[in-house]
């Protein structure tokens, strides 16, 4: 294993500082994307993209949901 990997898998696996931050920033972007796109009022005329803009909405709540999870269970 190079020391570039060893660094990564030291400062950057579930339960470091380094996990917590993409952790954070999966949230900041779920919240920004439900705040900026999911409530834009375009997606009301155009149904096909309404369902997509909810479930990419979902996506990104499961995804922190999932990262949050992995990170606390450490």
């Amino acid at each position: 294993m190079s020391k570039q990997m060893k660094r990564v898998n030291k400062h950057f696996r579930p339960g470091t500082l380094g996990f917590h931050e993409i952790v954070d920033r999966t949230c900041l972007i779920a919240e920004l994307f439900s705040d900026v796109i999911a409530r834009h009022p375009c997606h009301k005329w155009t149904p096909k993209i309404g369902r997509r803009i909810k479930r990419i909405e979902k996506d990104l709540f499961d995804l922190y949901q999932e990262l949050a999870t992995e990170h606390a269970e450490v």
